[in-house]
């Protein structure tokens, strides 16, 4: 998948970090790629896929959440 990882960062002061923005572009991502396999993925693939897309703060939120998940 072509996406830029999600770091939390704040790219300008006050304005969020842009995980909304990200996310739809990682879920569109996700609806593509499902559609270039033919099937469906998994909640647990796509749960590890995004694992993957993180650095950072968000990264690190993420390895303490994924249990709970």
């Amino acid at each position: 998948m072509n996406i830029k990882p999600f770091d939390g960062k704040e790219v300008y002061q006050g304005l969020g970090s842009g995980f909304q923005a990200w996310g739809r572009r990682f879920i569109r991502a996700v609806s593509y790629a499902e559609t270039a396999c033919g099937y469906t993925w998994s909640e647990e693939i796509k749960v590890e896929l995004l694992g993957y897309h993180l650095t950072g703060i968000a990264e690190r939120y993420f390895n303490t959440q994924i249990q709970r998940w």
